[in-house]
């Protein structure tokens, strides 16, 4: 069992909705190398779009807005499965009280890499026909050189990509991945589904 490591990175007020971004502690460095490992062998990555309207039918390959490749991982696989129950060994517990709503589940996973400059301009996880993402989660499957921070604009807050940790926030939230400028970054990125929450915090 992991221990549970919470850390309320931080907390404000966007309009009417206050809520809290959080870090906890989810896989352990060994899985998050054999993950790296498995991927890694695989021809499987594409160049990450940008959403359009027939998203994510086509989608555009923008390197000035979005420079990474990504894998689609199936929730139903054995990985797919294994995220979403350490997720609710460490991760659901936390939003769950914290947001008054029930998460079960993360809906749609994808492993991202990052090379050096690479980064993903500012955005939100829910736009136009994603509306029904409610929570995004983006797990760091290693510790990054330099850059690749995880950054809130409204928020002034910038997270540095930690080991096996996830970082949690509303999928209306804006946020960006600023550009590795040392070493590589890989990340899962999650995001759950379903109705608003009675209050976020």
């Amino acid at each position: 069992m992991i221990n549970v490591d919470i850390e309320i990175i931080s907390v404000s007020d966007l309009g009417n909705h206050p809520a809290g971004i959080f870090g906890v502690e989810v896989l352990s460095p060994a899985e998050c190398d054999e993950i790296i490992r498995r991927f890694s062998q695989k021809d499987c990555w594409e160049d990450a779009r940008v959403a359009t309207s027939d998203y994510p039918v086509s989608g555009e390959i923008r390197d000035d807005y979005r420079k990474a490749m990504n894998a689609g991982i199936d929730c139903d696989s054995k990985l797919g499965r294994k995220i979403n129950q350490r997720l609710r060994q460490t991760m659901f517990p936390v939003l769950s009280e914290a947001w008054h709503t029930p998460i079960e589940a993360v809906h749609e996973i994808s492993v991202v890499y990052y090379n050096r400059g690479g980064h993903f301009e500012c955005h939100t996880d829910n736009d136009d026909d994603f509306q029904y993402r409610r929570h995004t989660i983006v797990i760091y499957l290693n510790d990054v050189k330099q850059g690749g921070e995880t950054a809130f604009p409204d928020l002034d807050l910038q997270v540095q990509p930690r080991k096996g940790w996830a970082v949690a926030f509303p999928s209306g939230y804006l946020h960006r991945a600023l550009p590795v400028t040392r070493g590589e970054k890989y990340v899962l990125t999650c995001w759950s589904w379903g109705e608003p929450p009675i209050q976020w915090i």
